[in-house]
């Protein structure tokens, strides 16, 4: 199997990558937003609250969380394939032994800690690949990876839902560790690309080769390994520390201006996904089945969105994108208001589609935002530390929310969290827009 080019960029095998990254996400938004389904098969089992059971999802972000913290040194150590692949294993045997006979605590400990990190990983493994491949193309790209994230909860919420009502939720993790596993397929499409100066240098190298002047070659190579290692020897420890983790990052007022508005988003949308479904089936005039079509509404109207991302978004002036982001933040922080005044069935799914629509291209934009804010060599270090610190709060967010839900007894509480969170990163999103025009 050969090594993709340089021209490759924008295209070629890019398009593979990118595939397979469609693949992964839906995989992964599978594990993640569909978690609510089997909320009643371990409530009843355990018999526990829902500030317990919200355990599993809290304990799912810290191994996300903790994942982001080294998954740019491993990346730059062992590429992301090889990262991708090791991580879909021990994820899919994570997700087994979860299904298996034990305490509740083993079932936290599995589907939330260990998968938790081996996904968080293998995003940052994608995301990374992608901005490998694609440049001029990145937000196509990108739109288009993500419209998974929508594909797997459409997917997979009335699927689990039929799975638990013949296999129970035991069967149902069992089955999930098998599709957990494909991952490990779509690891090893996203091959590390070759950039135009490494090829140039090959192609150097195999002339001088030829020439017969591989000596000279030899000798300049010895001359310039012994330089490095010198200078490697004089630089400090705190120096190299901070070079491998890219920790200077942390003195610009943008970078964390970025993550936390991001933040708001993922907590927002954690807290909507925890209960959506339950809220669906508490009000009593719908089934389950119909329940589970809540989260498949929310995931046609984030298709919708990143479709028109996909085409529209790069027409919009670089200087008014930002604010084109607080504009949807602000239509989602109406929607989770009102959802639980809204009535009917009907109303319930236009509600859920409609914050699909204001959400569902805003995780694509990300990684423009990125790359347009910093240098694309630190895109792995500001993703996972986006995922370290998203994710410790969004810990923090399903503890609090399920203990929020179960003092006051209503499963709205989970949407008004949501709306002031939503409000906050209106308001991060305004101000990174005012310091970077």
């Amino acid at each position: 199997m050969t090594t993709p080019e340089s021209n490759d960029i924008d295209g070629g095998w890019g398009w593979c990558v990118v595939t397979s990254a469609v693949i992964f996400c839906a995989i992964r938004t599978g594990v993640d937003r569909c978690l609510s389904v089997l909320y009643s098969g371990i409530m009843n089992e355990y018999s526990i609250d829902y500030a317990t059971v919200s355990r599993i999802p809290g304990l799912f972000y810290v191994g996300y969380a903790v994942s982001g913290l080294i998954a740019s040194p491993l990346i730059k150590r062992f590429g992301y394939r090889l990262c991708m692949t090791v991580a879909g294993l021990v994820g899919s045997i994570s997700c087994f032994v979860a299904s298996l006979p034990g305490p509740f605590m083993k079932i936290a400990i599995f589907y939330g800690i260990f998968l938790g990190f081996c996904i968080g990983l293998q995003i940052v493994c994608v995301l990374t690949a992608i901005t490998d491949y694609f440049k001029e193309k990145l937000n196509f790209a990108s739109q288009l990876m993500y419209v998974g994230y929508s594909l797997g909860p459409f997917i997979a919420c009335p699927l689990f839902q039929v799975m638990m009502d013949f296999y129970t939720w035991k069967g149902t993790l069992m089955i999930l560790s098998g599709i957990i596993l494909n991952s490990v397929v779509t690891g090893t499409i996203m091959r590390p690309i070759i950039q135009k100066p490494e090829l140039e240098l090959a192609k150097m190298e195999q002339s001088l080769e030829d020439s017969g002047v591989k000596e000279v070659e030899c000798s300049e190579n010895v001359t310039r390994s012994s330089k490095t290692s010198g200078d490697e020897e004089k630089m400090s420890w705190q120096h190299r520390l901070a070079q491998q983790f890219d920790l200077h990052l942390f003195c610009t007022l943008r970078f964390h201006i970025l993550i936390l508005q991001h933040t708001m988003n993922y907590i927002a949308m954690s807290a909507a996904f925890m209960f959506l479904i339950p809220y669906g089936i508490e009000l009593g005039t719908i089934s389950k089945t119909e329940a589970s079509f809540l989260t498949s509404a929310e995931a046609i109207g984030e298709i919708v969105a990143k479709l028109g991302f996909m085409f529209f978004f790069t027409k919009i002036p670089v200087h008014r994108q930002k604010l084109f982001i607080c504009f949807l933040y602000s239509v989602n922080v109406v929607l989770f208001a009102i959802l639980p005044s809204v009535q009917g069935y009907p109303g319930l799914l236009a509600n859920a589609f409609g914050i699909g629509v204001a959400a569902g291209g805003i995780d694509g934009v990300y990684s423009v935002f990125c790359i347009q804010l910093f240098p694309h060599k630190y895109f792995s270090s500001i993703l996972g530390y986006t995922n370290t610190f998203s994710f410790c709060l969004c810990t923090a967010t399903a503890l609090f929310v399920g203990y929020l839900v179960d003092v006051t007894g209503k499963l709205s509480s989970a949407f008004y969290f949501g709306s002031v969170s939503y409000g906050t990163a209106f308001l991060l999103m305004l101000l990174l827009h005012r310091i970077t025009r």
